[in-house]
């Protein structure tokens, strides 16, 4: 299935957390499956993180909120831990893949220490 851009030059594998261009870094999770990757770019204006499947929805923000197809939903766990942490202290913008109503957005904690997320508009 690969094997055609291979041959064409047109296929570059990573192994772990790589910068792929000047900015943009593809990050190793696992979890969802075994090369599960989450990608942030990172500009003077502030880093954007797109969660691919560690955090489809913003519905998936609570630790133990786990697709139910994820291979290794422990370290969905431990990765979207990691990931959520770092979005809210550096506030980052989190892009979310599969959620039918907000396409990307700033999280905060409320004041009872829940997770949120202030929608930002996206042009598409």
């Amino acid at each position: 299935m690969l094997a055609p851009l291979a041959e064409e030059d047109l296929l570059w594998l990573v192994d772990g957390d790589e910068e792929i261009a000047p900015g943009v870094r593809v990050h190793l999770t696992g979890g969802h499956s075994a090369g599960h990757q989450v990608v942030t770019v990172t500009s003077p204006a502030g880093t954007a993180f797109y969660t691919g499947d560690l955090v489809p929805t913003r519905h998936h923000l609570k630790t133990a909120y786990v697709p139910s197809v994820d291979v290794y939903p422990m370290e969905t766990m431990r990765q979207k831990d990691r990931f959520i942490k770092q979005a809210l202290e550096e506030r980052w913008l989190v892009f979310f893949g599969h959620d039918p109503e907000i396409d990307a957005g700033y999280l905060f904690r409320d004041e009872k220490g829940r997770l949120g997320v202030e929608p930002v508009e996206v042009n598409r």
